[in-house]
């Protein structure tokens, strides 16, 4: 990828990214996926996307292996190395993650209390997916960002730190707008819905402390 790796910044949603086109994880995919289906394999079957990651786990080993060699390293030594490293500070202790990840477990329930209580009908059924998909990816970035601390390069630190803000900046974004016409169509649900809109509020403050 031309912005380095794509990682960082990535919120999985390949259908909406302009940056396809440059992006080798995206392409990759697509690769694989059309090498299965002219195996006559589903590329989306369960048996078949785990044989992918090992394939991909395999490869990415490879290519680290071959960087050793390239640069004068002993991987073994670097393997052996790796052993006595010490522990990275645990993510499920950091503040902002347990505040994005209590709000990930609210929104959670009031998803499950939606198919319960509520119709959902086609003007509200693509803010229930979106709510659905980004509720989850909060967690998982501040989980990264937690440890972007532990990178030596400072410089790099606060680059990957940026990148990933924007993502859960994008993921809060997303779950208020979608919270907002959920409740707009559905009154029912407004009490819900401003609790958790108020744990969003908080948790963009919190992200942007940090970050500064």
């Amino acid at each position: 990828m031309k912005q380095k790796t794509p990682y960082n910044y990535c919120d999985g949603r390949c259908d909406r990214c302009e940056l396809t086109k440059d992006c080798t994880v995206y392409k990759d995919i697509q690769t694989s996926r059309l090498k299965n289906i002219m195996r006559g394999r589903d590329p989306d079957d369960m048996e078949v996307v785990l044989e992918e990651v090992g394939d991909s786990f395999k490869k990415a080993h490879e290519i680290m292996k071959k960087a050793c060699e390239e640069q004068g390293l002993s991987w073994e030594e670097i393997e052996e190395g790796a052993k006595t490293m010490p522990d990275m500070p645990d993510f499920r202790d950091d503040p902002t993650f347990k505040l994005g990840n209590s709000f990930c477990k609210k929104a959670h329930e009031f998803l499950e209390w939606s198919k319960e209580n509520l119709i959902i009908t086609p003007e509200i059924e693509e803010h229930f997916r979106e709510l659905d998909y980004y509720h989850m990816l909060i967690p998982a970035k501040l989980a990264r960002m937690s440890r972007m601390d532990s990178f030596d390069d400072d410089d790099l630190s606060k680059e990957a730190g940026r990148l990933t803000a924007d993502v859960i900046y994008k993921a809060i974004r997303i779950c208020d707008e979608s919270l907002s016409k959920i409740a707009f169509y559905r009154s029912q649900s407004s009490s819900r819905v401003q609790t958790l809109r108020d744990r969003l509020v908080e948790l963009k403050n919190k992200v942007s402390a940090n970050i500064e």
